[in-house]
């Protein structure tokens, strides 16, 4: 090597553009009672599955914005008809490796599907989650609009990475 030359370095690995994640987990929602007790009918129709995807975009450091898309499920009190729930969500997340602190706001359709017909409600989603190699806790809050019922929410699940990270 001749003297003041530079060797050549490989290159960097670079970190992808986007990162997209998917998963689910089980979520419980404090409903009003609908009786001065709760028995184990109204119990069970607060729990919901859920399945969850995002698409992120990095913005710098640690910092990470995008977006999330969600559908809900679960059964009613009397188990006569089938409850869906489709939050759509902004979200901004900070990282810092396997720990992430991710916030969450944005829209909350839900929706009654009976033999008797449908009812449909609408509110806004505003919650956090926190996310530890991929095992998350999250605690949100509806704030319901029109027919929709407000409510908080709490749930445990996994994301797991599709693209990038």
């Amino acid at each position: 090597m001749r003297s003041g030359a530079v060797a050549s370095q490989p290159p960097a690995a670079t970190k992808s553009a986007l990162s997209i994640e998917a998963g689910g987990g089980l979520y419980y929602e404090l409903l009003p009672l609908s009786g001065a007790t709760l028995d184990l009918s109204q119990a069970a129709s607060s729990l919901r599955g859920g399945l969850l995807g995002d698409l992120m975009f990095p913005l710098g450091g640690a910092w990470k914005l995008g977006g999330e898309l969600g559908l809900f499920f679960g059964l009613d009190a009397g188990f006569s008809s089938s409850l869906l729930e489709l939050p759509l969500n902004a979200k901004s997340a900070w990282s810092s490796g396997k720990l992430e602190l991710d916030a969450l706001v944005g829209l909350f359709g839900g929706a009654s599907l009976l033999a008797s017909g449908q009812s449909f409600g609408l509110g806004v989603d505003a919650g956090a989650r926190i996310k530890y190699l991929g095992i998350y806790a999250e605690a949100s809050y509806i704030l319901g609009l029109a027919s929709l019922q407000s409510f908080p929410r709490f749930g445990i699940g996994y994301l797991f990475p599709i693209v990038g990270k």
